[in-house]
């Protein structure tokens, strides 16, 4: 039966719509102009923000929605009272202060906001004195601000900004994983990063790129609710959201790429219209979330290669030295299963990013990936062009807890006892491992 509103799956008569895409087209293209002509201030953030809620009010038109179970608003309240232990539980102690990379994030968001005029729609050095080697965009460090305003200006709220995002993730990856999974097999995966040490301790420090894992995330569910339910929005919206993730951490682009090329190929290999025109509305979600930072970076283009040329080994393979991508390849091998980051303010030094039953679950569920690779021919692929570091690769852990949670491989063969069970296990093992390793935090 097809959706209500005819096969496409569209709600409501098509002139319905046609005023609020008019509208969403304007005030994007006014957003556009206004920092193109050098006004960064409220009035391009507020058409910013109109566009996307008009664009958004068009996507509530396009169904049918689906609706969760109780069951899983059980899961997800377990999820965010387990996350939220492990990422609060004597925060004002461990780890014992702030690093001075929060300590610069929270100075500049109270700078920025104190100064006049309001502007979203650039970047700030993290650092005045010294090397400019990272900008941070200065709606991530209103956020900042936000945060620290709600908090009272404490030490808690240095941490929020990154312990909220943290908490936020396990619940988006459970209903990214009921996607594809069982409610057991998603549940479980989620429960892993939620006790994960490695999300706990990076989650535990103001980093900005702990959001761009939770947005990271919500994409991907928002993908593939359309895959699964025919649902065009879905598309868009998770553009919108990749969009947003661009104005915090640079790793940001690679979830936009990864993003995109999952869609250009799905586009290639059905060779279907429809597949195409769901490429083209994440495309259309994207560009007006990112649009006014991306006029931006066009004018002020070192500021948006800065990082890049801090960290990118591309120009060493461009002289012909392979030794950089080599070891990557070495570290990023160890790194899950026999010996992660030496750095203690993400990892305990000699033991592995993830600890034995999450690495064990990883191995089974990869494994599992490849041989559905052999037989369908398809299997997603990403090179590292970035020095190694386990910070850079925070949202690895989401992939890693999906592929130790493959259905197949993990609980298709159990009974949903055992699956229970082996929850339980998994919960309890991974939590204790966190729950010792207080020096990483």
């Amino acid at each position: 039966m097809s959706p209500p509103g005819g096969a496409d799956g569209l709600q409501g008569p098509a002139p319905a719509r046609k005023p609020l895409l008019g509208v969403s087209l304007a005030l994007s293209a006014t957003t556009g102009a206004l920092v193109a002509l050098g006004n960064a201030g409220t009035a391009p953030f507020l058409a910013w923000l109109a566009s996307l809620a008009a664009s958004l009010a068009l996507c509530r038109q396009c169904g049918p929605q689906r609706r969760l179970a109780r069951s899983d608003w059980l899961a997800l309240a377990l999820l965010l009272a387990l996350a939220g232990f492990f990422r609060l539980y004597r925060i004002g102690e461990i780890p014992s202060g702030p690093w001075v990379d929060e300590l610069a994030a929270a100075a500049n968001a109270v700078t920025l906001a104190g100064r006049q005029p309001f502007t979203p729609f650039g970047a700030t050095p993290l650092f005045e004195a010294g090397p400019q080697w990272v900008h941070t965009p200065n709606l991530y460090l209103y956020f900042c601000y936000a945060v620290l305003w709600l908090s009272g200006f404490s030490q808690l709220g240095v941490k929020l900004i990154s312990v909220l995002p943290g908490i936020a993730a396990p619940p988006l990856l459970y209903l990214l994983g009921r996607r594809f999974l069982s409610r057991e097999a998603a549940l479980l995966a989620a429960g892993l990063l939620a006790v994960s040490d490695w999300q706990v301790t990076v989650g535990r420090w103001g980093w900005d790129e702990v959001l761009v894992t939770a947005l990271t995330v919500a994409a991907f569910a928002a993908l593939l609710a359309d895959v699964q339910d025919r649902r065009p929005s879905s598309f868009f919206l998770a553009g919108v959201v990749t969009g947003l993730a661009q104005y915090a951490y640079v790793a940001a682009r690679l979830s936009a790429l990864a993003a995109a090329t999952f869609l250009a190929v799905r586009a290639l290999e059905t060779r279907k219209r429809r597949e195409l025109a769901d490429l083209g509305l994440f495309a259309a979600g994207l560009l007006q979330a990112v649009l006014p930072i991306a006029v931006f970076w066009i004018g002020h283009p070192a500021t948006f290669a800065v990082r890049e040329r801090e960290i990118s080994i591309v120009p060493r393979l461009l002289a012909g030295d392979l030794g950089p991508l080599l070891e990557n390849v070495r570290a990023y091998g160890l790194m899950f299963l026999v010996r992660g980051d030496a750095n203690p303010r993400q990892n305990i030094p000699g033991l592995p990013m993830l600890d034995l039953v999450a690495g064990v679950l990883f191995v089974a569920g990869l494994v599992a990936a490849v041989a559905t690779w052999r037989r369908a021919g398809s299997l997603p692929k990403r090179v590292s062009v970035e020095a190694t570091t386990s910070r850079r690769r925070t949202g690895s852990s989401c992939g890693g807890a999906g592929y130790a949670n493959c259905r197949k491989s993990v609980t298709s063969p159990l009974s949903r006892s055992a699956s229970r069970r082996t929850i339980c296990i998994s919960f309890c093992s991974s939590s204790l491992k966190t729950l010792l390793s207080p020096n990483s935090w």
